[in-house]
């Protein structure tokens, strides 16, 4: 039996956040304490934007602000980039780094999913549809490949 679902009872019924909006915040603060571990340690300002960006993007997530959302897929799509860019074009100097990226790309495609999931939807109250995943999907996808494309220029003008 389908039941007539508004925003304001879903926003009474999910009270805590779900665990997917937690990985993200968990990957935003990870994110935060490492740019603000360098910002210090090679006092870079760089470093320190990042660093404000991510905690920010960690407590907007917790505050259920849309736009936390849309700029942490776009960032993480924009990583996940840079992490195949970076396999691609030196797979061959370093068995290490190779596997560090690895695990980077698959970080990304967790976070990527993890931004799509049911709940993380509803906690936003965002509608879940078949369209506006798909949307979503081929959206990533692009960021991905300009990105990629972006840091293959950069990889290739290093070496």
């Amino acid at each position: 039996m389908d039941r007539l679902v508004t925003p304001q009872s879903e926003s009474v019924q999910m009270r805590r956040a779900p665990i997917a909006v937690w990985t993200l915040v968990i990957f935003w603060a990870w994110s935060a304490f490492v740019f603000g571990f360098y910002a210090i340690d090679l006092a870079r300002l760089s470093s320190g934007i990042c660093f404000v960006v991510s905690g920010a993007l960690a407590a907007a997530m917790l505050k259920r602000i849309k736009v936390a959302l849309f700029a942490s897929a776009f960032l993480t799509s924009v990583s996940l980039g840079a992490s195949i860019a970076r396999v691609i074009f030196t797979h061959s100097r370093d068995n290490t780094g190779m596997r560090f990226s690895i695990a980077a790309c698959a970080i990304g495609l967790l976070a990527l999913y993890a931004h799509q999931t049911r709940s993380s939807s509803q906690w936003f109250l965002l509608p879940n549809t078949r369209l506006g995943r798909l949307l979503f999907w081929l959206l990533c996808m692009l960021v991905t490949l300009i990105s990629e494309f972006a840091f293959a220029i950069l990889f290739n003008r290093r070496s």
